[in-house]
C-alpha cells in the first residue's frame, strides 16, 4: 500500500457455539470465525456437493467435519434428541447383549 492509500477491508470475528461429539459425548465449544459469510447471496453461493457424493464421501471416511448453520432452538432440539437415540441406542444393545446371554 502506497502513502495515502487506506485499506477498505476490514478484519470482524465471530465466536460461534459449536455442538460437537466427541467420545466422551456431546459437547459445546466456542469457535472464532474471521470474516465469515455475512449475507444470504455469499452464504449461497459457497460451493456445495450433491447429496450422493457428500454420503459416499462421509461413508468413504474422507469429510471428518460438518458445519450445519443453525439457529440456538433448533441446535439445542437436535441435541437433544442425539441424546435420545444415543441412549435408546445404548438400551437396545444392552438388551440384545443380555438376550444372548440368557440363551
Amino acid at each position: 500500500m502506497s502513502a495515502g492509500q487506506t485499506s477498505d477491508t476490514t478484519s470482524s470475528v465471530e465466536t460461534l457455539n459449536v455442538l460437537t461429539r466427541t467420545r466422551t459425548g456431546l459437547q459445546y465449544r466456542s469457535i472464532h470465525l474471521e470474516n465469515p459469510p455475512t449475507s444470504a447471496s455469499k452464504l449461497t453461493s459457497l460451493p456445495v456437493m450433491g447429496s450422493m457424493r457428500f454420503a459416499k464421501d462421509l461413508y468413504d471416511g474422507r469429510i471428518e467435519k460438518i458445519c450445519i448453520i443453525s439457529d440456538l432452538e433448533r441446535v439445542k432440539s437436535e441435541a437433544e434428541e442425539l441424546r435420545q437415540l444415543q441412549a435408546a441406542s445404548t438400551t437396545e444393545s444392552e438388551d440384545t447383549l443380555s438376550a444372548k446371554t440368557k440363551k
